[in-house]
């Protein structure tokens, strides 16, 4: 139960924010920041290798930011049920107490009705 707890609670956001920082100083530490600018400062570098690049580099950057999108929006669609669940009981609990008012109101009724009353003057 620790653990459901716990993947309820993880903010996804967060998570995917530091990923991308990881996965940002892995391509810098892979590729090096000198041939990364090389590359990109090279006037015979044509555009559609550009394209490729930062297409290459960033998919998996969108990935994990759609996985996270997916995550928060599955802990909120949970946490909406619970509160859902937790408005029908308090419902049915309130209405448990209206049927038990009404009762008593009608049991008090159908006494006093039953009971002659005397008109003084």
């Amino acid at each position: 139960m620790a653990f459901r707890e716990t993947w309820k609670s993880v903010n996804w956001l967060w998570v995917a924010g530091v990923i991308t920082l990881a996965y940002a100083a892995w391509v810098i530490w892979v590729l090096g920041w000198e041939r990364i600018r090389g590359f990109f400062q090279n006037a015979d570098t044509q555009l559609n290798a550009v394209g490729d690049f930062l297409a290459g580099t960033f998919a998996p950057v969108a990935l994990i930011w759609l996985c996270a999108a997916v995550f928060t929006q599955r802990q909120e669609l949970n946490d909406t049920r619970d509160q859902f669940a937790e408005s029908k009981r308090v419902t049915d609990e309130q209405l448990k107490v209206i049927h038990s008012q009404n009762a008593f109101c009608h049991s008090s009724t159908i006494r006093q009705s039953r009971t002659p009353s005397r008109l003084t003057h």
